[in-house]
């Protein structure tokens, strides 16, 4: 256990090991404690940093801290396992890079059979939690994702898959997001479909775009979410011919007053 007392860390953490099945190493915050990442390197390449980064790593724990201001994102993962990011609040991720104001708060890439939950994300210059590119088996819950806002093009979603399948994403709130309160979306660079995953028991509302918005990625079930007060459609399904969201199953929803302020 690393454990974290109260004050304010200029620095990015870089996980040195692994832990193992029920041996996991924990970074532990105390209440107070604030990570800005490593400051921004002011000569070419302007390199930004986030407030942790995990490349290759497993059976860690993040748990309890206040990650702001980045450079880049706040919570950055790669190619891991196992994970469990919990009850962190990250927020203005991007807002000082004067080369990347377009940063996710907690970002999982090619990253599996991990946990994120118990978080509040808001305000980062782009989504609030977002996993991508074969981020499969993963449990998104009880998270707080609202007003992330990017800098550079209108898609701040409060969560979103990207290219990425099997996951459950449930009974979390997202509310008063740029984009959509929740995307399950194709990868559009690669074609990498969100597939087999499990939306449930989630509140989106007053979100820019969608409730929840599916686009190209079949065989997804979305159960008991609630969706209201959203600029366009409450729950949207869509997709290309060739490829398309087939399969989708919707049950016991409810969806009011979406569409209103587009």
């Amino acid at each position: 256990i690393v454990h974290v007392i109260h004050g304010t860390y200029a620095e990015t953490v870089y996980p040195r090991n692994n832990g193992a099945a029920g041996n996991l190493i924990t970074y532990w915050g105390d209440p107070g404690v604030t990570v800005t990442g490593q400051p921004q390197m002011i000569v070419s390449p302007f390199t930004a940093y986030p407030g942790f980064a995990l490349t290759a790593k497993s059976y860690i724990v993040i748990d309890g801290f206040n990650i702001t201001q980045t450079g880049t994102k706040g919570i950055y993962a790669d190619s891991s396992s196992y994970l469990t990011i919990t009850n962190n609040h990250v927020t203005y991720a991007g807002v000082t890079s004067t080369t990347h104001p377009y940063e996710q708060g907690i970002y999982l890439k090619a990253t599996t059979h991990s946990t994120v939950s118990g978080n509040t994300t808001d305000h980062n210059t782009c989504i609030g939690i977002r996993l991508l590119n074969g981020s499969d088996y993963n449990l998104v819950s009880n998270n707080i994702s609202f007003s992330n806002f990017s800098l550079v093009e209108t898609d701040a979603a409060g969560i979103e898959t990207t290219g990425s399948s099997y996951n459950t994403i449930i009974n979390n709130v997202t509310y008063s997001n740029e984009d959509s309160g929740i995307n399950i979306y194709v990868n559009s660079s690669t074609g990498m479909q969100s597939t087999h995953n499990l939306i449930i028991d989630n509140l989106s509302y007053e979100n820019g775009d969608h409730g929840i918005d599916t686009n190209n990625s079949p065989y997804n079930t979305y159960v008991g979410n609630t969706v209201h007060g959203n600029g366009t459609t409450g729950i949207n399904v869509e997709g290309e011919a060739s490829t398309g969201s087939h399969h989708t199953t919707l049950i016991n929803n409810i969806s009011a007053g979406n569409g209103f302020t587009p």
